[in-house]
């Protein structure tokens, strides 16, 4: 299975957005085609292409408080996004939390589904930050 032109883009602006705007177009393309790359390299038990465009790693940051973890798979829930993995750690007053989840059941794309979890953040007074699993996997290798 090919990756779409969208799915493609998608990689490409999710890594310049963590790379930033001083990126080269050198660095953004080698880190691309290892995106592309680990995409191919998945497979699932089944020997099928698993498709990681459709996995995105979410990361919050913020004061512990009640109602954090409730926010944020509330708007999971809500949009249909299936959570893979999870894992969270408060450490004094300071609460952490990094999702894996699907979003191959929703109807958002990663920049919905940024726009609605940012609005929860902004309710919530954390930080949230999403993106594509493929795009993370390449970035720790460079």
């Amino acid at each position: 299975m090919a990756l779409s032109e969208e799915q493609i883009r998608n990689i490409v602006i999710s890594i310049r957005e963590k790379l930033g705007p001083d990126a080269s177009p050198d660095l953004i393309k080698t880190a691309a085609t290892e995106a592309i790359r680990e995409i191919d390299a998945q497979k699932t038990d089944s020997g099928e292409r698993a498709d990681l465009t459709n996995r995105v790693v979410i990361s919050i940051f913020g004061h512990n408080k009640m109602g954090i973890l409730a926010g944020v798979t509330a708007v999971l829930a809500k949009n249909q996004c299936n959570i893979i993995d999870i894992s969270q750690k408060i450490m004094g007053d300071l609460f952490t939390m990094i999702m894996v989840v699907d979003i191959s059941g929703s109807q958002l794309d990663v920049g919905g589904l940024k726009n609605q979890l940012n609005s929860t953040a902004n309710q919530l007074g954390v930080k949230i930050y999403i993106q594509n699993e493929a795009v993370f996997t390449a970035m720790d290798r460079l």
